[in-house]
């Protein structure tokens, strides 16, 4: 054995790039884990400060059922990434959709709190500070569990269509981490002592109002702040070398986990037991009240309304249905010159363009491409004809935005953007298409399609938007007292 490989050897097991999706959920949950600390330790300081009620103690209740299903989402999505790996779709359909049936009865539970908290206890976000604080802390973790819900949601639409494979298990395992995450947040909000063990000592702290203005640091022409800080960025600072010795050096790691341990401590020794503030000096403003003037200036883009909503004037439903069909007809006109060109036949592009709903079309030979399938012709101008006329409606409604070169805009920029996204998730939509695409030939498509589609909605004649008009008169049912009467009527009546 040479000195070299002796040397090796004896460093033990090299440090070397790790999963990009490992690391970087990591990353994000460690961004994360400090957002949701700023807005723990803000609950648990300002605990017992309201000056007016309610307090937890008299409108909250342990959401047992809640947490029960949220926990018991973990299990299920860990059984579903298990069931993946070792290609038991059935079972994993079924684990992720028992995944999303637990998250969506949390989310109901918490909406059904909320409610009862807004109109029978009288509690919102500007009632009191355990208010803003309870429903920031709260709303903050139900926006990660509905972020959660649409890629779950995403996901089992892409089971269904037959997407998901054994050889994506890693990326479930990878999004089982965010989830997990989220479920022990969750238990961090509901500890005891979150909302429960502060109370009793927050009680006795509490004190009424008129006493606690006159403090012996605060006068009537000082005030009591939270005293600043650096701490949270030296812990932040420290959470990101942790993480980036990942793909770097151990030493790297070692230093952040030391900057995160002092961080933490002089981050907490200065809000715990008792937060540390300064006194700041209240200089009185001089307010000058300035006459109003007795007429409203009127913007002259509309001067007969009170009040305008802009755009003033955009093109009908129709225009976006013909710049959708005639967009359609181009980019079919170029999909269809590829096939004869590439590959002698008009059909290869279809069944190409089927397999993103039909899932027999991934069963089908590379020599069958060439061919006419009924099925995959059928698909295929179904996905066609309502991409394009989506599209279509959204050019219409787009294109009065653009004061200057809607065409640039809408024809080469969009489709530009549109092309993009689709490179990254065309392995999941459709694995086949994104196997044997064309992407020259396909941003060419892309680009006919918007900027025929530009030049046929543009050519449309605009029409004025109904700005305030009232709902009933929109959908054109009779509304006594906000509708003239008609010609020949009695308006004696």
């Amino acid at each position: 054995m040479s000195s070299a490989t002796f040397a090796r050897a004896s460093l033990g097991p090299e440090w070397g790039p790790r999963s990009r999706g490992r690391v970087g959920m990591f990353t994000l949950i460690a961004a994360e884990a400090a957002i949701f600390t700023i807005f723990v330790v803000a609950y648990i300081c300002y605990l017992g400060k309201s000056v007016s009620g309610p307090m937890p103690k008299d409108v909250l209740k342990l959401p047992i059922f809640n947490t029960a299903c949220l926990l018991s989402s973990s299990l299920t999505i860990d059984l579903a990434v298990r069931a993946l790996r070792n290609s038991k779709i059935a079972a994993f359909k079924l684990y992720w959709f028992l995944t999303i049936a637990l998250g969506a009865v949390f989310l109901a539970g918490t909406s059904r709190e909320w409610h009862h908290l807004i109109f029978d206890e009288g509690l919102t976000i500007s009632t009191n500070l355990f208010g803003t604080t309870y429903y920031s802390l709260v709303g903050l973790h139900a926006f990660h569990v509905t972020v959660g819900m649409v890629i779950l949601t995403v996901g089992m639409v892409f089971a269904f269509l037959g997407n998901v494979k054994p050889e994506h298990s890693e990326r479930g395992e990878v999004f089982s981490l965010y989830w997990h995450f989220v479920d022990a947040v969750w238990v961090v909000v509901v500890h005891r002592g979150l909302r429960y063990r502060a109370l009793s000592k927050a009680e006795s702290q509490m004190v009424p109002t008129d006493v606690r203005g006159a403090t012996p640091e605060a006068t009537p022409a000082t005030i009591n702040l939270p005293a600043p800080t650096s701490w949270p960025v030296i812990l932040a600072f420290g959470i990101t070398l942790v993480f980036a010795g990942l793909l770097t050096s151990p030493s790297v790691s070692i230093l952040g986990a030391m900057l995160c341990v002092t961080g933490g401590v002089g981050w907490f020794r200065d809000v715990l037991p008792q937060e540390k503030e300064e006194t700041v000096d209240v200089k009185a403003e001089v307010t000058v009240i300035a006459p109003s003037h007795r007429e409203i200036e009127r913007l002259p883009i509309a001067p007969d309304l009170p009040r305008a909503l802009l755009p003033l004037e955009t093109y009908p439903v129709s225009a976006g249905i013909k710049g959708g069909l005639a967009g359609s007809a181009a980019m079919a006109v170029l999909a269809c010159l590829y096939g004869l060109l590439k590959e002698r036949s008009i059909w290869y592009p279809i069944n190409l363009l089927a397999a993103t709903g039909y899932a027999q079309s991934l069963k089908i030979g590379t020599a069958a491409l060439d061919q006419f399938h009924l099925g995959s012709f059928a698909m295929a101008l179904f996905i066609h004809l309502v991409t394009s006329l989506l599209v279509g409606l959204l050019y219409g409604a787009m294109l009065p935005m653009f004061p200057r070169r809607p065409i640039l805009l809408g024809g080469v920029l969009a489709p530009v953007l549109w092309t993009g996204l689709l490179h990254s998730i065309l392995g999941l939509i459709n694995p086949l298409l994104d196997a044997r695409i064309d992407w020259l030939w396909f941003i060419a498509s892309q680009f006919a399609f918007g900027i025929v589609a530009g030049l046929v909605v543009v050519r449309q004649e605009l029409v004025r938007t109904r700005q305030f008009v009232p709902f009933f008169i929109r959908a054109g049912i009779e509304a006594p007292g906000m509708m003239g009467e008609k010609p020949g009527e009695d308006s004696s009546r």
